[in-house]
C-alpha cells in the first residue's frame, strides 16, 4: 500500500485497526474493494477546503458512503478489478449490487464486459440471487446480440460463456420459450452454414444446455416441427461446408428425442412420414461417417417403433433397398480397431432386418 497518499494510508490504518464488535477480518473485507479506487477517492480528500476540522472522520465517512452507495461496485469494475467488485457486491448486498452490475452489462461497454461477465459467472456459481437480474427478458436479448459475427470476438467468447451458465436455470428457459420462443430461434439462426466455427460451435453448447435442462418448454409439438423445420431449411440452403452446422443440429435433435422428458414428441416424431422423407434425403445426400451415423440413429427411432403406421411403412417398402445400401456402406466405413464395431454390425443387421420385414407384410 506504499503507494497511497498519507491521508490514504491514514485512511487504511484507521480501518484495519477498527476495535468494535466487528471481527478484524470484517474490516479487513472492508478495506479490500476500495483499495483499487483509493486513488480517486484520496484526490476528493485532497482537493477539500482546508476548513475541515477532522480529517480523519471525513476519510472514514467517506469509505462508509463509497460502499453503501454502490460507488465502490462501479469504480472496482471501471478499473477492471474483478475480486474487489466481487467483495464490494457481498459488502453492498448481494441483491442491489447484482442490479449494478446488470445495468452495467446492459450498457454494451465493450472495455467493461469481459469483468462484469467474469463477476456474474462467479455469482451464479455461487447460488446467489444473480440469475433473478440476469434472466430478465432485455439482459438475455442484450447477451444473444453479443453472440452476433458483427461483435467482436472476445465479447462473443465471454457472452457464449454466460449464456451457457444461465441456460441451466427455468427462470432463463422461460425467457427463450416466451414469445413463440423468438429468442430461442434467434439463437437457432446463428447455426447457419456461413458462419464461423466458433460461432456454430459455442451457439450448439447454449442449446444443448437449454435443451437438456429444460423440463417444461419445449415438449410441444410447435418446437419440434419448427426445429426440424428449420434445420432441414438449412440444410437445403446450404453448400457442402455446412458439415459443422448439421451435425450439430442432428445431435441437438437426438438428444432432443431421446430425453424420457420428451417422449411424446419422439412419438410424434417417429409418426411423421415427412420427417422419415426429410431424413431420408439427408442420408442420402450427405455421405460423411459421422452425419451418416447420427441420420442412421435417428432412422433407429422409427424402426424401432412397435406400431408403424402405413405412411411410414410405405415408405420403408418404397426406399428399401437405397436403405440397405445406406447401412452395408455404413458397415464398411466401420474400422476394425473400433471398440464397437460388433454392436455396430448387429444394430445395422437389426435395422436390414426391420426394412425387410416391412417388405413382407405388404
Amino acid at each position: 500500500l506504499s503507494f497511497l497518499h498519507g491521508r490514504q494510508s491514514k485512511m487504511l490504518k484507521r480501518l484495519f485497526g477498527h476495535d468494535s464488535s466487528s471481527s478484524k477480518e470484517r474490516s479487513f473485507e472492508r478495506v479490500v474493494p476500495l483499495v483499487a479506487t483509493f486513488k480517486r477517492i484520496g484526490n476528493e480528500i485532497v482537493n477539500r477546503e482546508n476548513g475541515v476540522d477532522d480529517l480523519d472522520e471525513v476519510d472514514d465517512r467517506l469509505a462508509d458512503e463509497f460502499v453503501s452507495t454502490g460507488n465502490a461496485i462501479k469504480s472496482a469494475i471501471l478499473s477492471n478489478d474483478e475480486q474487489a467488485s466481487i467483495v464490494s457486491i457481498q459488502l453492498f448486498g448481494e441483491a442491489k449490487g447484482t442490479e449494478i452490475v446488470s445495468e452495467i452489462l446492459k450498457s454494451h461497454c465493450t472495455a467493461l464486459h469481459p469483468v462484469v461477465v467474469g463477476i456474474c459467472v462467479n455469482l451464479i456459481e455461487k447460488h446467489t440471487v444473480v440469475v433473478k437480474y440476469l434472466s430478465s427478458k432485455d439482459i438475455l436479448e442484450s447477451l444473444v446480440q453479443d453472440l452476433s459475427p458483427l461483435r467482436r470476438r472476445q465479447i462473443r467468447a465471454h457472452s457464449q460463456r454466460l449464456l451457457h451458465i444461465l441456460a441451466q436455470f427455468p427462470a432463463v428457459h422461460e425467457q427463450f420459450f416466451s414469445s413463440n420462443a423468438s429468442l430461442l430461434w434467434t439463437v437457432f439462426d446463428l447455426l447457419d452454414p456461413s458462419y464461423g466455427f466458433e460461432i456454430k460451435a459455442g451457439t450448439g453448447e447454449i442449446l444443448l444446455q437449454i435443451l437438456s435442462t429444460d423440463v417444461k418448454y419445449s415438449s410441444n409439438s410447435f418446437f419440434l416441427n419448427e426445429f426440424t423445420r428449420r434445420m432441414y431449411l438449412n440444410v437445403d440452403n446450404a453448400k457442402s461446408s455446412s458439415y459443422v452446422s448439421l451435425r450439430i443440429q442432428l445431435e441437438l435433435l437426438l438428444m432432443y428425442l431421446t430425453r424420457r422428458e420428451n417422449h411424446r414428441m419422439m412419438i410424434n416424431y417417429v409418426e411423421s412420414p415427412d420427417q422419415l422423407r426429410q431424413l431420408m434425403a439427408t442420408m442420402k445426400n450427405r455421405t460423411t461417417a459421422k452425419i451418416q451415423n447420427l441420420c442412421l440413429n435417428l432412422l433407429k427411432l422409427f424402426l424401432g417403433n412397435p406400431s408403424k403406421n402405413e405412411g411410414i411403412l410405405k415408405m420403408l417398402r418404397e426406399n428399401h433397398e437405397s436403405l440397405i445400401l445406406t447401412l452395408k456402406r455404413a458397415a464398411d466405413t466401420r474400422s476394425d480397431n473400433s471398440k464397437d464395431v460388433l454392436k455396430w454390425q448387429r444394430k445395422l443387421a437389426w435395422m436390414a432386418d426391420v426394412i425387410a420385414k416391412s417388405i413382407e407384410d405388404r
